[in-house]
Parts: C-alpha cells; sequence; structure tokens
C-alpha cells in the first residue's frame, strides 16, 4: 500500500528500536521526578507557600504568579506519563526473576496503574484553583490546599509499589543478580518517608506542615533519590542485556 515502505524504513529506524523504547521506558522515572519537581519551580513553589497565609494573601500569590501556575500544570500532568513505562519495565524485570510468583510482579503493576491517577489527580486541582481567582478567596485557599493534600499526601500506592521491588529484588538467587539489594534498601526507606507527610493537615507550621522540612523538602529528595537510582539501574540492566546479546549473536530487530 501506499506509503507502506516508508512507515517500514520508521520501523526499521535506531529511534523505534526495541532497545531505544526499553531505555527511554528505564529512565522513564528519572524523567517523571524532574518534571515534577520543576512543577514547582514553575508555581513559584520553592521554597514552597505558607500554609498559614490569609484566603487573601494566598490569592494574591496566583495572581502574580497565574503564567507559571498554568506551566506547572502542564508539567505535573506529564510528569505521570513517564512512569508508567519505567513501572511497566520494573514489572517485567520482577517476572525474569526465577522462582517468584507472578502477583509480586502483578502488584508492583497494579500500584502503579492506580498510583498515576495520584500524579493527575493534583494538576487537575491547581487547574480548577487558578481557573477563576475572582471567586470568594476562600474558596481559592480550600482549593490551593486541596492541590497541596493530593500532590503531597497520597503515599499507599507508592508504599506497595516500592515495597514489591525491594521483595523481588531481595528474593532474587541469581549470583549475578542485576540490580543491587542496596536498591531494596532505598525502596524500603523511601515508603516509609511517604508516610511522614500525612500529618500535614493537621498543622500550618513546623516540618510536618506542606512548607515544612519532612513534608516537603525531605519528601521530594527521597522521591527523586529513589526514582533516579532506579532508573539507574534499570538502564545498567537494558544495557548489559543487550550487551550479552549481540556478544552470542542473537540480537535482532523485528521490522
Amino acid at each position: 500500500m501506499i506509503g507502506d515502505s516508508i512507515f517500514d524504513r520508521i520501523a526499521r529506524s535506531k529511534a523505534l528500536s526495541t532497545q531505544t523504547v526499553l531505555l527511554v521506558s528505564a529512565a522513564g522515572g528519572a524523567f517523571s521526578f524532574l518534571l515534577f519537581a520543576f512543577t514547582f519551580v514553575a508555581a513559584h513553589n520553592v521554597p514552597p507557600m505558607k500554609p498559614y497565609w490569609t484566603a487573601e494573601q494566598t490569592v494574591d500569590f496566583w495572581k502574580r504568579h497565574l503564567t507559571g501556575a498554568h506551566v506547572a500544570v502542564g508539567l505535573q500532568l506529564c510528569s505521570g506519563a513517564f512512569y508508567i513505562p519505567f513501572s511497566a519495565l520494573v514489572s517485567h524485570q520482577i517476572g525474569k526473576i526465577p522462582g517468584l510468583h507472578p502477583i509480586i510482579a502483578t502488584t508492583q503493576l497494579a500500584a502503579c496503574s492506580a498510583g498515576i491517577f495520584t500524579w493527575m489527580l493534583g494538576a487537575l486541582v491547581l487547574a480548577t484553583t487558578t481557573y477563576r481567582l475572582d471567586r470568594d478567596p476562600e474558596i481559592t485557599q480550600v482549593m490551593t490546599d486541596m492541590w497541596w493534600i493530593t500532590t503531597m499526601m497520597p503515599w499507599p500506592t507508592f508504599f506497595i509499589q516500592n515495597l514489591s521491588w525491594a521483595y523481588a529484588i531481595i528474593k532474587d538467587p541469581r549470583p549475578n543478580r542485576p540490580v543491587s539489594r542496596l536498591v531494596a534498601l532505598i525502596n524500603i526507606i523511601a515508603p516509609i518517608v511517604f508516610i511522614l507527610p500525612s500529618a500535614l493537615h493537621t498543622t500550618k507550621h513546623g516540618a510536618f506542615a506542606y512548607n515544612g522540612g519532612v513534608s516537603f523538602w525531605l519528601l521530594g529528595i527521597t522521591f527523586g533519590v529513589q526514582l533516579f537510582v532506579d532508573s539507574y539501574y534499570m538502564i545498567r540492566v537494558v544495557l548489559a542485556e543487550y550487551a550479552e546479546l549481540e556478544k552470542v549473536g542473537e540480537l535482532h530487530e523485528t521490522p
């Protein structure tokens, strides 16, 4: 058919090779965090706005940074997009571990499927928050609180996802396991830290407030370290697998 030859050439290109797709997926965790972090940069929330502001101060803040808030909505929405193929690749690697029950890989991917909405829900709340700034200021203040709470508090899906990954790494019986057990330790510590901001709805001051050292800074740094480490090892796994296939002469691409 007309155009088939063009699509065949595109399909065989390096940009659409399986290795490229897997490498992009592997880096997806790091990409997700970068977009998530720049959400707060774009919204002029590094350092964060103050939860103890009056409704009028909150509205004034958004009016002064409206364009940044609009950009932040897009960044937060897109941050979840890369997380899906990244988690799918992790689930695929879990499935390769000998003797491990398939429910571990399924649970890890199911947790991602549920958790992706926590990435996007905050973006939708922020979009609604800044849509009508001429409304009653107290409504905007409530929506602002909702943005912080829906963005920073949800932890159960990430908790299950990380612990599934950590469990799989620890149970890997292979002597040359592709992922270090240090990664398992990080994926055990990180979800414990994720639980701490559960207290942010109880205070407007201090470390557990949404602008505090625990609920914002510790959470953000821990989340970033965990995703960058996981992405690094996933990239290593993909490169090592393709190097081994090239070594034995079994590497080929399906047109």
